[in-house]
Parts: structure tokens; sequence; C-alpha cells
């Protein structure tokens, strides 16, 4: 199989607007998502045989976890500027028409047959849903108070706080 069929075959390609590493948006193919994986894990152990590292008599390295941080050059910190003032407007612009938008995007998800799962509220409880599951219920916010919303619903999580989200 060429490289082509495959891409073909097994991967959902779409068009999404990204941001380069110029730090512009532009319309890229991005890989959403996988098809036919049946026939993948066929052709794999039609053609491969799985052991585990100690059967094949492999060491292998202890897990690390490493953060560099790298000064921003006075062009990158312009840029960056830039972004983080872009993604603060589309913060304050969801905190004050999510509102008035919740229920037609949600609408809209529930007749989508991706599979992707979203946070919504039910009576109160906090679950994952997609597909038609998301016709009821509150779907949170894309936005700082939406994951504030989560935290308050997912005690468990709150030792992430809201330093995840924050985008600056």
């Amino acid at each position: 199989m060429d490289p082509e069929q495959f891409i073909d075959r097994f991967l959902r390609i779409e068009s999404r607007e990204i941001i380069d590493m110029t730090l512009k948006q532009s319309l890229r193919s991005v890989v959403d998502g996988f098809k036919n994986l049946d026939d993948f894990g066929t052709i794999i152990k039609t053609y491969g045989e799985f052991r585990s590292a100690e059967e094949g008599h492999l060491t292998l390295p202890e897990p690390r976890t490493e953060q560099v941080r790298v000064p921003l050059g006075p062009d990158q910190e312009d840029k960056y500027g830039e972004l983080v003032r872009k993604l603060g407007a589309s913060d304050a612009w969801l905190t004050r028409w999510w509102p008035r938008v919740e229920k037609q995007v949600r609408t809209g998800l529930a007749r989508s047959t991706a599979e992707q799962t979203y946070p919504l509220v039910v009576g109160g409880i906090l679950t994952l849903a997609s597909g038609k599951a998301l016709a009821e219920g509150e779907l949170l916010a894309p936005n700082l108070a939406g994951w504030q919303r989560f935290l308050e619903l997912a005690p468990a999580l709150k030792r992430f706080k809201a330093g995840i989200w924050v985008r600056g």
C-alpha cells in the first residue's frame, strides 16, 4: 500500500484554520481522526508480532518530563502579544454572546456525526456527551468562565486550577 492509499483509507483529513510557525493564521489540511480501524488492526496483526519489552529483551529508559523555556525574540514577542490580544478578545466575545448562541451551537453539535465529546450539564451533573445526547442540557462555554464551571462540577480536578485555561 503506498502512502496515498494509506492516507485515503485510514485517515480523516479536514481543512482547518491553524496558527503556523510564524504565528499567522492559515488554512491547512490536518488529520482530524481515523477511519477503518478494524481493517488497520487486521493488517497489523497479519504482518506484525506483538511482544512486551521484557519478552523482546529490551531495556526501556525511565520516562522523564522536562520543560524547557526559550526566551522569545522581539519579533516573536510582538506576534505573541498580538495573538494574546486576539484570544482575549475571543474570550470576551464568548462571555458576552455564549448565553445567546449556546442552544444553537449545542443543537448543531447534536446533529453532527462526529464522536467528539463536549462538557454538558444535565440536571446539575457534569457529563461528557456527543451526538444526540447534546440535545438537552447546557453546553459549557469554551472560555474561562466555562472552565471554572467545569472545575466547580468536577471538584477532583480543582488541583489543576484555572492556570490551564489562562492563555497569556
